[in-house]
């Protein structure tokens, strides 16, 4: 058996206040009601993580399952903010946690296509870039050339 969060709504539904108590989850119908009586048995054979005298339950399951899901939106939705921001600029910090940055009034690629533009680039990096680095800060851009930022970090 696999548990997955595919569609919530199709064995049933759960709800959590928020209010630091349990997640209530509730069957749909009949093929609902079995789904999830088959997946409180086959969460019972997992132990949990800080207790590895108690066996899961079901609502901790799902639990899990939605944070991880809500992790993944995050991570997408920083990512993608990061790659509309690197089409204009330099970005610089921890992957997939944070970053600052510097805009320009175009594209890189444009930067990139000049000589002006691509030296422009190299001080910005050098004189404004690097200092910020610390030991687990790097360039988060994609879409500059390594051959440029190894003759900067020479």
């Amino acid at each position: 058996m696999n548990i997955e969060l595919k569609n919530i709504k199709h064995a049933g539904y759960a709800k959590n206040a928020g209010h630091g108590g349990s997640t209530d989850y509730y069957h749909k119908d009949a093929k609902g009601k079995e789904l999830i009586r088959d997946a409180e048995d086959y969460t019972k054979s997992f132990k949990k993580l800080d207790d590895p005298f108690i066996n899961m339950a079901l609502e901790e399951k799902i639990d899990d399952l939605l944070y991880d899901h809500l992790q993944k939106k995050e991570l997408e939705k920083f990512n993608k903010k990061l790659a509309k921001i690197t089409e204009n600029g330099i970005a610089y910090g921890i992957p997939n946690d944070s970053y600052s940055y510097f805009t320009f009034n175009h594209s890189m690629e444009k930067f990139l296509n000049n000589i002006k533009g691509i030296e422009h680039i190299k001080n910005l990096i050098r004189d404004k870039i690097i200092p910020k680095l610390g030991s687990d800060k790097i360039i988060l851009n994609t879409n500059i050339p390594e051959k440029l930022l190894l003759c900067i970090f020479r």
